[in-house]
């Protein structure tokens, strides 16, 4: 896995390696924020099923990779949603806005680090 990081931070540099170590520290650390402050299992049990998911599924991740574009200006609406009206207008409660952003937290570590860490995923040039 450090070698992973490390062809991330060789081959897309700095900025995309603490990106995708934001993400997997961030997902851990809702994961347990849920659990010792909520007395929720479940953000820890997504972060529990989801990171392995992702290592099982690393194939098709990469196989569709370009397909999958869509998924951080997705994400980005997602938190904007769940954070700013979640509550007042949606009336989700606490504990399933946390459910909801770890999974989306754990589905965007799971494309960006097992898609930028194949060797088969090369930075263009030209972008």
């Amino acid at each position: 896995m450090f070698a992973r990081f490390a062809r991330i931070r060789e081959e897309f540099g700095m900025v995309m390696f603490l990106r995708t170590l934001l993400l997997l520290v961030g997902s851990i650390a809702m994961g347990l924020f849920g659990y010792l402050g909520f007395d929720q299992i479940w953000p820890a049990a997504i972060v529990a099923i989801g990171l392995p998911l992702g290592r099982l599924l690393r194939r098709q991740i990469v196989d569709h990779f370009e397909l999958l574009s869509w998924a951080l200006p997705a994400a980005v609406i997602i938190y904007g949603i769940v954070m700013f009206v979640g509550e007042r207008i949606l009336g989700m409660p606490r504990e399933l806005q946390l459910a909801v952003i770890t999974t989306v937290t754990v589905v965007l570590f799971g494309i960006q680090f097992w898609s930028l860490s194949d060797p088969s995923i090369v930075k263009n040039e030209n972008a």
